[in-house]
C-alpha cells in the first residue's frame, strides 16, 4: 500500500506544482505524504491480515473472510474519498476535515489489532512447540520461550553462534503454524501436512547440530 502511494503520489505532486504553485504543492505533498499514504496502507494491511487468518481456517471460513477483507479494504478507501469529494461539492469545511481526524483513530485501532495478533502468535508458538519439543525432541524445550517472543529472539546466549538465528526462528514458527493447520485441515491435507513437517523436523535438527 505504501509503495502504491509512493508511486501515485509522484504524479500528483508534480501535477499540483505545475497547476498551483509551491504553496499548494506543500500542501499536498503534507496530505497525501502522512493521510493518503496511510489509506493505503491501512486498507491493504486489512485485506493481506484477514488473507494470513484464512490461510488457517476451514474452507468455508476462507471465503468468508477474504469478502469481508476485501470490503473492509473498500470501505476505508471508500470513506476517504467520499467524504473529500462531498466536502468539495458542499463545500463544507467540517467534511473536509473529518477524514483527517478519523484516519489516525483507524491506524491506532489497526496497531492494537497487531498486538492483539502478536499475542495470540505467541500463545500459539509456546503451545505447538513444547509439544514439539516434548513428543518429538525437534528442538530444546527452553528455546520456547524465546522464539516465542520478538524481544527475547534478538537476544544472545541462547542460540549457538554457529546456527542462523533467523532461519531458525523461521523454520520453527513455520513448523507451529503447521502444527496448528493439521488439526483443521481434512485426511486428505493432513498427509501434505506431515510431509511438510517432517521436512521442518529434519531441516530444524540440522540446524541444530551446527552447535556441536
Amino acid at each position: 500500500g505504501l509503495g502504491f502511494a509512493f508511486s501515485e503520489n509522484i504524479f500528483y505532486f508534480y501535477n499540483i506544482y505545475n497547476e498551483s504553485g509551491i504553496f499548494q504543492w506543500l500542501e499536498g505533498v503534507y496530505a497525501r505524504s502522512f493521510y493518503t499514504a496511510g489509506v493505503h496502507a491501512c486498507s491493504t494491511a486489512v485485506f493481506g491480515g484477514c488473507i494470513g487468518y484464512a490461510k488457517y481456517t476451514r474452507f468455508s471460513h476462507k471465503i468468508l473472510m477474504l469478502i469481508i477483507g476485501f470490503s473492509l479494504a473498500v470501505m476505508i478507501h471508500s470513506f476517504w474519498n467520499s467524504f473529500l469529494t462531498v466536502s468539495q461539492i458542499t463545500n463544507d469545511p467540517f467534511l473536509a476535515k473529518l477524514p483527517f481526524a478519523i484516519l489516525p483513530i483507524i491506524c491506532i485501532l489497526l496497531v492494537v489489532i497487531l498486538q492483539f495478533c502478536l499475542m495470540r502468535e505467541s500463545e500459539i508458538l509456546e503451545i505447538e512447540l513444547t509439544s514439539e519439543s516434548q513428543n518429538y525432541q525437534t528442538l530444546p524445550i527452553e528455546h520456547v520461550a524465546f522464539i516465542k517472543s520478538y524481544i527475547n529472539r534478538s537476544k544472545n546466549g541462547w542460540l549457538s553462534d554457529n546456527i542462523s538465528k533467523k532461519q531458525y526462528c523461521a523454520k520453527t514458527t513455520e513448523l507451529a503454524f503447521l502444527r496448528q493447520h493439521y488439526w483443521r485441515a481434512d485426511e486428505k491435507n493432513r498427509h501434505i501436512l506431515e510431509l511438510k513437517m517432517n521436512k521442518l523436523r529434519t531441516e530444524i535438527q540440522q540446524l541444530l547440530s551446527y552447535s556441536v
